[in-house]
């Protein structure tokens, strides 16, 4: 019984820390391409997951963000482990197609760059506590390699 008490409160430890924030934010990579992709990324530990043609993937799971903090550049590349990754590689049938090298900076809003903060979109509809940065994968992106 206490056992079964015990993983019941540390498995909720998440959603009372949620309850401390403005804003909930999930993290969505979308594949705009006809490709299936493979994204590594990481700098000391790589990590991969797959994308299927014209569909989203879960990046990071969820964080959350208060009123006055900017999610993509206070809490997503400064203070997440996946975002403040050095580098993302995006793969077709196991070649590299796109290199992102990191650190997340401010580029020109024409720049499409896994570490352009203007590259990220941050979609939440007005009055609501959820939301949802995603960051779009584009046919221009796999050509300008292939």
């Amino acid at each position: 019984m206490s056992i079964a008490l015990l993983s019941l409160f540390s498995g909720c430890e998440w959603f009372f820390d949620d309850l401390y924030y403005d804003h909930i934010y999930d993290v969505y990579i979308k594949n705009d391409s006809p490709y299936t992709l493979e994204l590594l990324y990481g700098s000391d530990e790589i990590g991969s997951f797959f994308i299927n043609p014209y569909d989203s993937s879960d990046f990071y799971g969820s964080f959350g963000v208060d009123e006055e903090e900017d999610p993509i550049r206070d809490r997503f590349f400064d203070g997440g482990d996946r975002g403040s990754s050095e580098r993302i590689q995006v793969l077709i049938n196991d070649s590299v197609v796109v290199d992102w090298i990191g650190p997340a900076r401010e580029m020109d809003p024409d720049i499409h760059h896994f570490f352009n903060y203007n590259s990220w979109e941050i979609l939440i509809e007005d009055g609501a506590r959820e939301g949802l940065l995603r960051f779009t994968i584009s046919p221009a992106d796999i050509n300008r390699t292939r």
